[in-house]
This record gives structure tokens, sequence and C-alpha cells, in this order.
């Protein structure tokens, strides 16, 4: 997919980059500071030993991974539920006995009750896709795919006939499947971007990587809560400038050589000690005195 050359809304800064994302790959090399025993929510748990079994659950951990839940307590609900029937992690069987209704009803079940409808609405579009196209099996869409452009052709809604994409995906979760995959030898490897959400354009714009055109909050009309921001710094982004800067960052990390299964945990650890105590992105377990 060519990127389209956008308003520069982001300016990116290729030198900062380069010294940033050097930094968190030896940081994360070397579990530096925040990074030191860090466990990542796709390790959290153990994976099935049998290939496909494994692919089929970090397949359906990585889907859901969007929205305000945190990915240790998503990570967790959906392990309750593997546990409870592995099958439903098997874009074949989910097909073949499953319903939408029945699966908002065991999702509301195992603490999935956030957009539960919407949740059981894209794990069965889907798991129809997966079987229809690649024979049940998410690793076959990665079969001959040498890069993540290619791989993400494939997969995009936007890019693909009706019924032919996978739905709730975007380029982060697209990068977050494939660096799961990556992860245990699934897939080939190849130079996947850092998936992209608010925790890593603060980190981008607190570290100079981008240096946004801001302009002073202007509240709209009857909206009480947003009177707290106004005159703040603002800018509002399009789904195309991320799709831009996406591929600027991942065009640096190519020609430095750089390590993206470093970066990519090390950005994504970082966003969460940085943001993880906030009251916003809190912990249930925080919030409740179970964790400090």
């Amino acid at each position: 997919m060519k990127i389209v050359k956008f308003a520069d809304r982001l300016q990116y800064n290729e030198k900062r980059a380069i010294v940033v994302l050097s930094e968190l790959e030896q940081r994360m090399k070397h579990r530096h500071g925040v990074f030191n025993k860090i466990v990542l929510p796709q390790d959290l748990y153990p994976i099935p030993k049998n290939t496909k079994h494994a692919a089929h659950w970090l397949t359906f951990l990585a889907l859901p991974q969007r929205g305000p839940l945190r990915a240790e307590e998503l990570s967790h609900a959906l392990y309750r539920l593997y546990r409870i029937n592995p099958r439903l992690f098997d874009p074949l069987f989910v097909v073949s006995e499953f319903s939408e209704i029945s699966l908002k009803k065991l999702f509301e079940d195992c603490a999935l009750k956030y957009k539960a409808g919407e949740l059981a609405q894209h794990w069965m579009t889907n798991s129809r896709v997966i079987v229809k196209k690649w024979g049940g099996d998410i690793r076959n869409a990665y079969q001959g795919v040498e890069d993540f452009e290619e791989f993400y052709s494939k997969i995009d809604y936007d890019q693909q006939p009706d019924s032919e994409g996978i739905h709730g995906v975007r380029r982060k979760i697209a990068s977050l499947l494939t660096i799961f995959l990556q992860e245990k030898g699934l897939i080939p490897n190849f130079a996947t971007p850092t998936p992209i959400d608010f925790h890593a354009m603060r980190i981008f714009i607190g570290t100079g990587i981008i240096s946004p055109n801001f302009k002073a909050f202007v509240p709209k009309k009857h909206q009480v809560r947003q009177r707290f921001l106004v005159g703040l710094p603002t800018i509002r982004t399009s789904e195309r400038d991320i799709e831009e800067l996406h591929v600027q960052i991942l065009g640096t990390v190519k020609r430095e050589g750089l390590d993206h299964r470093l970066i990519n945990p090390a950005l994504w650890t970082l966003g969460r000690e940085l943001c993880g105590r906030h009251f916003q992105t809190r912990s249930t377990r925080v919030k409740e005195g179970l964790e400090q």
C-alpha cells in the first residue's frame, strides 16, 4: 500500500527518532530500569505446545487489544475463557458451533462485558474470514510475505472486498498480532512497525520524535467536561496521519538496522509505566489497593 504524503501535522524528526529508538533498543536488550523483570501481556500465561493452537491463542489475544482496557486485565479474562473452552479460540470451531449471541454471553460471563456485543461480532466475523481465506489458520496469511505492508494489505478491510478483511483491526493491532506471532517463531521475521496509540504518541511528543503544530483547545458547545481543557495545546490527527507516521518510523528502523522485537515491547512498557498510575489508566487492582 502506498502511503500518500498528507499535510505534515506531526513533523517527524528522524534524527531524534534514531537516538530515542536506539536507546530503547539497548535498554530493553539489557533490561535496564523499568524494563527489568517486565512480563509482557503475551507472556503472562503459557501458550499451547501445538503451534497451530498457539497461533490461535495469540491471534485472539491480540485482536481485542484496543480501547480503554488494560492489556493485562484483558489477557487475564481471555485466558480464563481459554481454560474453560480452548476450542473457542479455533476459528473453524467458532464458525461451526457458535453464534454472536452465544459468544456475547460467554464474554459477559468471563469479565469481558466492555463492548461484549462488538467483541462477539468481530470474533465471529474474523473467524469466518480466517476460515474462508486461510483455511482456519492465520499463519497462512503470512505465507510468502516479506514485509508488513504486504501482510496488512491482505487483512485490511479497506483494501479487501466486503467480508474479506479482518474487522476491528487497524495498523496498531495488525502490528501487535504480527509481533506476537513473530516472537514465538510462528511466522517469518520481518521489520514490523511500532503499534501507535495515545501512549506511544505521548512518548513521541515528549522525546521530540514528532513536533505537532499545536493549537489552543476550543471546546464544543454544551461540552461541560471539556471546559478543563480550554486553552491547552492540542492536535487533531487522522488515521492517515498515523499511517504516515507508521511508515516513517518503520523506514527508520529498517535503515538503521534496529530490532523491532526490542523496540516495540520497550515502547509499550515505557508507555505503561508512564501512564499506569494515572487515574484514567489505572488497573482495577491498583484502584482497589491490591497492587502497590
